[in-house]
C-alpha cells in the first residue's frame, strides 16, 4: 500500500491556504490592526480571497477595542462581527447606540468593562437585549443600567423590559440598576450559567434552565436569599444572613459565611439546604457551626474547608481536627483539602482524645503556606490512623521551607506524599 508522506517546509504546496479552516482562523485573529490602534483585532483581510471571506464571516468575527476616558465615538459597519469587546466603555456610547445596532443581526457575544477608577457610566441594557436577539453571552463591569433619555430619573425608573432569547451566559460585576429576580430571570429562558457580583442582594432567584450560579455579596452585605433551581448542578453563595435552598440535582457547592449581627455581635444565620445529590461542598471553617447543623446526616466525597479570610484569624490543626474527626458528615469522605492554616494556635483545644474512623479517604491535600509545616506532624499521624484506605498525602507550601515539608513528608510511612511549593 502506498502511504504518501507530509510536505516538507520547502515544498511548494506547504503555503497557508493548505491549513485547516479552524487552523487559519487562529491565525488571522491575532493579525492586529493598523489604521484603528485602539481595536485590537483587524478583519481587513477578507477582502483576499473568498476563502479568507468565508472565514472572516464564519470563524472569527471579533473585534476588542480599548476606548479612551473621552473618547470619541465608535461606529461598526462590519456585517459579521459575532463577539465585541469593549474595555473602557464611556459614557459618550450612551448617547448613540447605532454602533451595536449596526452589527447586532450577528453580534453573539458582547463584553463591555467601565474603567475601575471611573464613575458608573450609563448604558442602555434594554435597547441592546430588544436590538440583539443572539446574544449567547454578555458580561457587564461597572455599569449603570439606564434607558436612554431616563438618567436623572434613575432611582424612579420602571422596571426594565428585558428579552434574551438565545442568552445561555452572563456575568454582572458592580452593576447598579438591575432586579436579577424580577428583571434579568424572567428575560432568559435558556440561561444556564449566572455570574452576579451584587452589594445586599435580598429575594428569590427560581428558574429551571440554572445549572451554574455565582452569587457573591462583597463586603457582608447580603441578606435574606432564596434559591429554587431544580437543575443546578453547581454554585457559589458568597456571604449572606439566611440562605434557603432547594436544589436538587447540585453536586458542587462553596459557601461563604451565613451570619447576622444582634447588638453589634455576630451570630449564626439560617442555612436550609435540599440538596440531595451533593457530593463536593467548600466551606470556611469559621462557617462550620451553621454549614454543619444545616447538613444534618449528609455525607460527602470530597470536601473543603478554607480560612476565614485573608484579614481574619486563620484557623489551627486542632481546630480542624475537632471537624474533620469528630463531626459525622466527614465518614463517607474520599478526598479532603485543607487550606490557610495559621502560623500559631489561637483555640487552646489541643487534639481531640478520640477520632473517628475515615474509612473512605483516599487523598488529603493540606495547605501549610501560612505555617510551620513541623506543626502538622500530629494531624497527619491522625489522618494514617484513622483512615486505612488512604492512598495519598500532598503538601502545598512555599520554597522556603522546603526542607522542613521533606522532613515532614519521610515522617509517613507506606503512603505516597508529594510536595508542590510556591
Amino acid at each position: 500500500m502506498d502511504v504518501q508522506g507530509p510536505d516538507l517546509p520547502g515544498d511548494q504546496g506547504t503555503t497557508i491556504d493548505s491549513l485547516p479552516d479552524a487552523v487559519l482562523a487562529l491565525i488571522l485573529d491575532k493579525v492586529p490592526h493598523t489604521r484603528f490602534p485602539g481595536a485590537r483585532h483587524n478583519i481587513m483581510y477578507a477582502l483576499v480571497s473568498k476563502r479568507w471571506h468565508r472565514i472572516a464571516k464564519e470563524e472569527v468575527g471579533l473585534v476588542s477595542i480599548n476606548l479612551k476616558p473621552r473618547g470619541m465615538g465608535l461606529k461598526l459597519v462590519h456585517q459579521s462581527i459575532r463577539k465585541l469587546v469593549i474595555h473602557r466603555y464611556n459614557s459618550s456610547l450612551h448617547m448613540n447606540y447605532s454602533w451595536i445596532t449596526s452589527i447586532a443581526a450577528t453580534l453573539e457575544e458582547l463584553t463591555i468593562e467601565n474603567d475601575e477608577y471611573t464613575p458608573y457610566s450609563c448604558f442602555d441594557l434594554e435597547l441592546v437585549s430588544k436590538s440583539c436577539p443572539k446574544l449567547k453571552f454578555v458580561r457587564f463591569y461597572r455599569l449603570c443600567f439606564v434607558p436612554m433619555g431616563k438618567e436623572l430619573m434613575y432611582r424612579r425608573k420602571a422596571p426594565l423590559s428585558l428579552t434574551f432569547p438565545a442568552l445561555a451566559r452572563c456575568s454582572f460585576d458592580n452593576v447598579l440598576g438591575l432586579d436579577l429576580v424580577t428583571e434579568l430571570l424572567p428575560a432568559c429562558p435558556a440561561l444556564e450559567e449566572l455570574s452576579a457580583n451584587v452589594w445586599g442582594f435580598w429575594g428569590s432567584l427560581s428558574s429551571s434552565s440554572l445549572r451554574v450560579l455565582s452569587l457573591q455579596t462583597p463586603g457582608s452585605a447580603g441578606g435574606l436569599i432564596e434559591l429554587d433551581l431544580p437543575n443546578l448542578e453547581t454554585a457559589c453563595i458568597g456571604d449572606c444572613e439566611r440562605l434557603k435552598m432547594r436544589a436538587p440535582r447540585l453536586k458542587k457547592l462553596s459557601l461563604g459565611y451565613c451570619e447576622t449581627f444582634v447588638e453589634s455581635e455576630k451570630v449564626p444565620g439560617v442555612l436550609k439546604l435540599v440538596c440531595n445529590a451533593l457530593e463536593t461542598l467548600a466551606f470556611r471553617l469559621g462557617a462550620l457551626e451553621t454549614t454543619v447543623a444545616a447538613m444534618e446526616r449528609m455525607h460527602f466525597k470530597a470536601m473543603r474547608l478554607e480560612c476565614n479570610g485573608p484579614f481574619c484569624r486563620r484557623s489551627c490543626p486542632h481546630e480542624v481536627a475537632w471537624a474533620v474527626f469528630v463531626l459525622e458528615q466527614f465518614k463517607e469522605c474520599q478526598e479532603l483539602i485543607l487550606s490557610c492554616f495559621g502560623s500559631r494556635c489561637q483555640c487552646s483545644r489541643g487534639f481531640p482524645s478520640e477520632i473517628q474512623e475515615l474509612p473512605r479517604l483516599r487523598k488529603v491535600c493540606l495547605d501549610v503556606s501560612c505555617g510551620k509545616p513541623l506543626q502538622f506532624r500530629v494531624l497527619l499521624d491522625k489522618f494514617v490512623q484513622s483512615c486505612p484506605a488512604l492512598q495519598s498525602i500532598v503538601l502545598f507550601g512555599n520554597e522556603a521551607n522546603r526542607s522542613e515539608l521533606q522532613e515532614l513528608a519521610t515522617c509517613v510511612a507506606n503512603i505516597p506524599v508529594t510536595i508542590y511549593t510556591r
